[in-house]
């Protein structure tokens, strides 16, 4: 702070310096100095406001305020003046991504997506964030051809966009690498430990959540990947803590507030564990773990047809819903059919798990093992 307020009192002893201001505002943007550098737009000499780095900073400062409408106007004003300029193109596309409006960025940066670095990672980080993983791996494959040498940043978000479509060896591969450039790259953290959790391995999974959460607190897949390896340890007071973080970050994230139902159906509260599971319903009505979960909850509740209800529903999704085959034994259990019971958990156990690492039983029997170490 004493360094901008330096900088800002020398600039007003040479306000017709413009090299002076291009490195006043430089510095007081990286800064976020939002109140000095108000008072340096203010104080412009009016030739000095007319210049093309004045107006984009201008239009940067007001994003990194998040006063988007304003961006938004101040973009339509200055769009004719600034066709062809890469700045402006990407302080538009960007203006609409925080406004989480993928359509108009992928609209603002046409077809020059191989021509920057920076408009490839906002491209392709709209597609994966609609879950397009296939086209934004493509995007960045297609840039590669001409430029070999890729950014960690890019590198993390590859990295992101394989592991969730699927590709575990490469995704954990372009991970490391990225974080071998730059130790903090949030993608390659969220990668690394998405994939560790997959394969069983929560105390190392840790690490990077932890460390992710670190230079991004703010990021609800972190805190929900958190939550996920405190149920699985047993420690559900933290695992609370952190899904009710996650779910106040990202409230439309399905399994987040799954992952929240099942840790309150776990302490017997049964309403709030409804409650959560009905979010998840909200959010995809098509998703059968969410009508077997809510089948879960009526049935301990003693409302046996709306369980049934709720059941049936959820088999017509997905018959071969995990969720379901438990709900299946826990009726069975009530019915006075033990064996019936014990045979679906068994059939449940044997099923081969999501992730590839073995069956259900021998994922359950390596949390035990790592718990009694």
């Amino acid at each position: 702070m004493e360094r901008c307020e330096q900088l800002y009192q020398f600039w007003l002893q040479d306000r017709a310096n413009n090299t002076l201001l291009a490195d006043l505002l430089s510095v007081l943007s990286a800064a976020k100095e939002f109140e000095l550098l108000s008072r340096v737009f203010e104080q412009l000499e009016p030739i000095s406001q007319e210049l093309p780095f004045v107006k984009l900073y201008k239009l940067q400062t007001l994003m990194m305020q998040r006063d988007l409408d304003r961006a938004g106007a101040l973009i339509e004003i200055y769009r004719q003046e600034f066709i062809g300029n890469d700045s402006f193109t990407y302080l538009a596309a960007q203006n609409w991504f925080l406004q989480k409006n993928y359509t108009m960025v992928l609209s603002e940066l046409g077809d020059k997506t191989l021509d920057s670095e920076l408009y490839v990672q906002l491209a392709a980080r709209c597609h994966y964030l609609q879950c397009s993983y296939q086209t934004a791996l493509q995007i960045i494959e297609n840039f590669t051809l001409s430029q070999p040498e890729l950014s960690a940043a890019t590198i993390g978000l590859y990295a992101a966009a394989l592991a969730d479509s699927g590709n575990s060896k490469n995704a954990w591969d372009a991970a490391q690498q990225a974080l071998a450039i730059d130790p903090c790259q949030v993608d390659a953290l969220l990668a690394s430990a998405y994939l560790l959790i997959d394969q069983q391995r929560y105390t190392e999974a840790t690490f990077y959540i932890q460390k992710g959460l670190e230079e991004a607190p703010s990021l609800g897949r972190f805190w929900s990947m958190l939550g996920q390896v405190k149920l699985v340890e047993g420690n559900l007071t933290a695992a609370d803590d952190a899904l009710e973080r996650s779910v106040l970050l990202m409230p439309d994230h399905v399994g987040t507030w799954l992952l929240k139902g099942w840790s309150n159906w776990l302490q017997n509260r049964l309403s709030q564990a409804e409650a959560d599971f009905k979010n998840a319903l909200l959010l995809d009505r098509n998703f059968a773990e969410s009508h077997a979960a809510i089948a879960a909850v009526l049935f301990k509740l003693d409302q046996r047809d709306a369980a049934e209800l709720s059941l049936a529903k959820a088999r017509r999704l997905n018959p071969s819903s995990i969720t379901i085959v438990y709900v299946e034994s826990l009726l069975a259990e009530a019915d006075g059919q033990l064996e019936l019971a014990q045979a679906k958990l068994d059939a449940l156990l044997t099923q081969p798990h999501y992730s590839g690492n073995g069956t259900y039983k021998d994922v359950l029997t390596h949390v035990i093992h790592q718990q009694r170490q």
